[in-house]
């Protein structure tokens, strides 16, 4: 359900909404894609359950900020991972 509530709030933004939305934040993030979808569980994994981050967080806002973590921590996994030849070969 939050896959798909994400996606039809994404879809309406960029459908109805495109004058007001930035889309160079849109057209960062494609070649880093598949990147951020490879790398983000095993981010969340290791955050959840050997940093147990769940003890230091307020459980209404730790969702908000383990996203924003690991997008950020995915994100720079997946360029260091494009600069090398395997990683271009496997994620683009």
């Amino acid at each position: 359900m939050g896959v798909l509530t994400f996606y039809s709030i994404t879809m309406f933004y960029v459908y109805k909404r495109a004058e007001s939305i930035n889309v160079f934040s849109f057209q960062f993030l494609i070649p880093y894609s598949y990147g951020l979808y490879v790398f983000h569980q095993f981010v969340l994994m290791f955050l959840i359950y050997k940093l147990d981050i769940y003890q230091y967080l307020n459980h209404g806002l730790a969702p908000i900020i383990l996203f924003i973590i690991t997008t950020i921590v995915s994100l720079v996994v997946t360029n260091f991972f494009i600069k090398t030849k395997i990683g271009k070969f496997l994620i683009g």
